[in-house]
């Protein structure tokens, strides 16, 4: 059974551990007290036993601290030869006694230094955020997390990792630099080995977070996790984790007993790279949404909403999105409109925080029906155009190609007509990946219409200037560029600037109009690729460590997502502004919720057209403005709007 109860040495050895390890300047220091300490007691000792009767209380302090500076000095000696002798063996003997002190002193601290190398000691910490793993995404992740808890008093992060103790305190202070209430402790360690796992106190921990590479190291630390903790009964912290493969999922929940949310990596940047291919910003929405420093989701109960339809209730805020309900541990966005909401049912809103999540206190919400142009639309969905695919055919490029290239083609298909053309453009290696994609596309032709697409591949250099100018001349309407795998995460991005930088170029000289979707996966190399305009840069490592940081701090979140990104669930759009009011005079947003509502749509935001260049602006994405507050819409700008998709 997990030790809960902490004995006054494993307390003391802990505090001890952590003051050793906070470098030369704390040592210092504690010799320092200790030495302190030593002469406040001597002389408080010589003064009640009135040895020196002639000395005052502040003589003796002062005698004491020259002394024990001084040890060994004869200035008191005699020059009497007997008296001289022991004056000589006592200064002898307390050089020889002070020597082995600090030898063992010492040996004492470089022991000590070497054991807190290996980052051994155990884990004294309640309600602490555990990482297992270490890999380029943890330093993301930390500091998504210290943004999510930066308002509480006190905030410990602990990683496990496969790694040298000091070498991964030096990547944390260099490229993170926790600050003020934030605590990073690091420990090496396998997360496979029950014996290493129970350092961390994982039973007290708040949550934990799983960040292997591959899917079976992953189910391995989820038993090792289950198997280490199934004995204590103070388990209430969440487990979040990554996921490659979508066929995995069921084994993961098996090895984690049912306690673990987990996040499609591959699935979740693929799809997004596919629909921001078609609708330029959507990026930019979810980076808003996952964001800790912007509008985030929400789950709050309001009893006042008690027998009002969702419909209602969406009108009944005016600094939040109401999104969908939260009924007995499902999440359903968008619900249909006339549903009835129960005293304990929750609304899931998007809002700046928690408390702004409040009703609103205007019983009229200002909506100018005039300017909603429905006109020739139904209320119902089916007659408008959100999430239908489009009816022309399309030249779509992708250049580069890794695991998600499967993905992002399947996802593309969803979107063109029958007809259209996917070129793939990448090294001759990848042939062989491509081929089997290409049958199995022919496969689905017999059983879908999404398989009648022409696939093509090309071999070739895409940092290449000419082999770039050579492919556009195809006059392709939609690009995406995805990042190599197998190399250096520099080394790929760096691929992936120069074909942003000739595609760019190429662009301008020939006059030619086509989106630029790219993927980067260094956060930093985004301001680098400025100069090539491109529309959206998916970064795959940011937007997964947001995921994961969300759920980690509430696992409710999790059935959210899973049906903001299901196949079946309500997906993000973003729809011609025209589509919703004329943008002729200044409304107010619940005017376009209301234009939103009567198509089944939920509006949540907008984008500046004028704006998306402006980085300052967030690119003219506004997501859940106060909905009281005057629009000036004009011609290009856009409506977020949160759909059931039929594509």
């Amino acid at each position: 059974m997990y030790k809960n109860k902490k004995s006054f040495k494993e307390n003391f050895h802990y505090w001890f551990d952590n003051m050793m390890s906070g470098g030369t300047l704390s040592i210092i220091g504690f010799l320092a007290l200790i030495t302190l300490v030593f002469i406040i007691v001597t002389t408080v000792v010589l003064w009640l036993i009135n040895l020196v009767p002639e000395k005052s209380f502040i003589e003796l302090l002062w005698l004491n601290i020259f002394k024990t500076l001084n040890s060994g000095t004869l200035d008191n000696a005699r020059s009497v030869q007997l008296n001289f002798a022991i004056s000589l063996l006592i200064a002898l003997g307390s050089i020889f006694i002070t020597s082995l002190l600090i030898g063992v002193l010492t040996s004492g601290i470089q022991q000590k230094i070497w054991a807190l190398r290996k980052g051994r000691s155990r884990v004294i910490e309640r309600n602490h955020t555990v990482i297992l793993g270490w890999s380029d995404i943890v330093f993301t992740l930390m500091r998504e997390l210290m943004e999510a808890n930066k308002n509480q008093k006190k905030f410990t992060l602990v990683i496990m990792g496969n790694k040298d103790k000091v070498e991964m305190e030096e990547s944390v202070r260099e490229r993170v630099k926790p600050r003020g209430n934030i605590r990073v402790i690091c420990r090496s360690g396998n997360p496979l080995d029950l014996n290493d796992l129970q350092i961390l106190s994982l039973p007290l921990a708040k949550s934990i977070i799983i960040i292997e590479n591959e899917d079976t190291q992953i189910f391995k630390t989820l038993l090792a996790v289950n198997n280490s903790t199934s004995k204590s009964p103070d388990r209430n912290f969440n487990i979040v984790s990554l996921i490659n493969e979508n066929r995995n999922l069921d084994s993961g929940r098996i090895a984690s007993g049912g306690r673990a949310n987990f996040i499609l990596n591959k699935d979740f940047i693929a799809k997004l790279i596919a629909q921001t291919c078609y609708q330029p910003g959507l990026s930019l929405v979810y980076n808003d949404l996952l964001n800790f420093k912007g509008d985030e989701i929400y789950i709050a109960n309001f009893k006042e909403l008690g027998g009002k339809t969702f419909r209602e209730s969406i009108f009944m805020f005016d600094k939040s999105s109401v999104i969908g309900l939260y009924t007995g541990g499902v999440a359903r966005l968008n619900p249909p409109p006339d549903t009835v909401i129960k005293e304990n049912d929750r609304i899931i809103v998007i809002s700046a925080d928690d408390d702004a999540s409040i009703l609103s206190e205007i019983q009229d919400p200002g909506i100018n029906y005039s300017s909603i142009n429905i006109s020739g639309k139904t209320a119902g969905f089916k007659d408008n155009d959100i999430g239908k695919k489009n009816t022309r055919k399309e030249k779509i490029l992708v250049l580069g190609w890794n695991d998600k290239a499967p993905t992002v083609i399947g996802e593309l298909k969803k979107y063109i007509s029958p007809g259209s053309e996917i070129r793939i453009a990448a090294e001759s290696g990848f042939l062989k990946d491509f081929s089997k994609l290409q049958n199995k596309s022919q496969d689905d032709t017999k059983e879908t219409e999404t398989g009648e697409i022409d696939l093509k591949f090309t071999a070739g250099d895409i940092s290449s200037s000419e082999f770039l100018g050579e492919l556009t001349r195809q006059n392709y309407d939609h690009i995406v560029v995805l990042a190599y795998p197998g190399m250096d995460i520099q080394d790929a991005d760096s691929i992936t600037l120069m074909a942003l930088i000739h595609l760019r170029d190429i662009a301008e000289k020939n006059n030619l109009k086509y989106s630029i979707t790219s993927e980067m996966l260094d956060l930093n190399n985004r301001e680098l690729a400025k100069v090539a305009k491109v529309n959206d840069f998916i970064v795959s490592e940011k937007l997964v460590s947001l995921m994961l940081a969300q759920i980690s701090e509430n696992p409710l979140l999790a059935s959210i997502f899973e049906d903001l990104l299901s196949e079946s669930g309500a997906e993000i759009y973003l729809k011609d502004v025209e589509e919703f009011i004329d943008p002729v005079h200044p409304i107010n947003f619940h005017t376009v919720a209301e234009a939103a509502a009567r198509m089944n749509s939920l509006a949540i935001g907008y984008k500046e057209a004028s704006l998306e260049n402006s980085e300052e602006k967030n690119f003219g994405i506004h997501l859940n403005p106060d909905r009281l507050k005057m629009i000036d819409f004009k011609h290009g700008d856009l409506i977020i709007v949160l759909t059931e998709s039929l594509i």
